[in-house]
């Protein structure tokens, strides 16, 4: 979109640099963000030329005559070349392709490839939270490689930037106290949802996915896991027969074992359904929260201590474990290609003793 034309009184003034109250600010034409210039015309002009000089790119009809390569383009080729190769889910691309139309709104859909040196990445990752920061750190390392990889690039730059570490998670657990204080909040539609996630440890893709008659053949539950690939054919029976034959009770012209009927149907091209009555995820993610605070029991908790959905996973292999499954029976059903995934859902549930023997004969 054209700018709109600055008034007559500031068309001196160079681009980025704006008027204020009280004065004259710049914005920085990476970052986004304003940085005082003072009061006096003059010395924000200059300040303003010269910070142009250092960070503004060239235009793009330079970058043509010079050949270079736009920003847009590269990430383009990384998309079709190097991402339509990779085995992801769709969700994960749709996260990946997100992250890349960020890069190129807040980059410059104009800038030039060979003009992200360092500086300019480290200025820009320097702007996101810890989280994003090393989100897209990593992605800007694949990005790199990619370039690197088709001649783009003589070095992986973004290498060089920081290394951060994630911080520890604060979420707490649930236990089986909480989990049933929330439950007794929860409508029938949702106490059905929590005790399908519980015993079928599955995530909330796989969970709002099954389809009763599609899904579920010769007493089994056949899961294609969306993010893992792996399927898994899980045995109905005890407490899971009894989750289904409650769900075909509760809403039984409803095809999936969640099922809830909205108060107004709405179509959304982000969360597409197969059936009205079919739950998104991001509903039932919502719903178990609205369950959990109307509960009270965890009142006074910090809002990133608040367990959620997904941490239903681990209440439930806690919960299996206590029963004496063995860990390989509980890694099955996560869907785990490692035991230390496993045993990390299994953490956080107290300290573990591990029983030994002292039977040493003294005479």
């Amino acid at each position: 979109m054209t700018p709109r034309r600055r008034s007559k009184k500031n068309r001196d003034l160079p681009d980025n640099l704006y008027t204020g109250t009280g004065g004259y600010f710049y914005r920085h034409p990476v970052t986004g963000k304003n940085h005082g210039a003072g009061s006096d015309r003059a010395e924000a002009i200059k300040a303003a030329n010269a910070l142009n000089r250092i960070l503004v790119k060239p235009n793009s009809l330079v970058n043509r005559i010079l050949g270079a390569h736009s920003l847009p383009a590269v990430l383009d080729r990384f998309r079709k070349e190097y991402l339509a190769d990779q085995d992801h889910s769709k969700s994960y691309n749709d996260q990946i392709n997100e992250k890349l139309r960020r890069i190129e709104r807040e980059l410059g859909a104009e800038t030039a490839w060979e003009s992200i040196d360092l500086k300019t990445l480290s200025d820009w990752l320097a702007t996101l939270t810890r989280d994003l920061y090393i989100k897209y750190r990593m992605l800007w390392v694949q990005i790199f490689d990619f370039a690197c990889s088709v001649g783009l690039s003589p070095a992986n730059i973004a290498e060089l930037t920081i290394v951060k570490k994630s911080p520890k998670k604060a979420r707490k657990r649930w236990s089986l106290e909480t989990y049933q204080a929330v439950y007794a909040h929860a409508e029938p539609w949702l106490q059905v949802a929590m005790d399908f996630a519980i015993t079928s440890l599955q995530r909330r893709i796989d969970l709002t996915s099954v389809h009763k008659k599609r899904d579920i053949v010769d007493g089994r539950i056949l899961v294609m896991q969306v993010k893992t690939k792996k399927r898994i054919a899980i045995r109905i029976g005890g407490s899971l027969e009894q989750v289904i034959a409650r769900a075909k009770q509760l809403h039984p012209f409803c095809p999936f074992v969640i099922g809830h009927k909205p108060e107004r149907a709405r179509r959304s091209p982000k969360n597409p359904k197969e059936h009205p009555y079919q739950v998104a995820t991001t509903y039932l993610t919502k719903a178990v929260a609205a369950a959990r605070d109307k509960s009270d029991v965890f009142k006074g908790w910090a809002p990133e201590e608040l367990p959620t959905l997904h941490e239903l996973r681990s209440l439930g292999a806690h919960l299996y474990q206590e029963a004496g499954y063995p860990l390989e029976y509980i890694q099955a059903l996560l869907g785990h290609a490692d035991a230390k995934m496993t045993e990390l859902y299994l953490s956080g549930y107290g300290e573990k003793w591990q029983e030994v023997r002292a039977d040493l004969p003294l005479r």
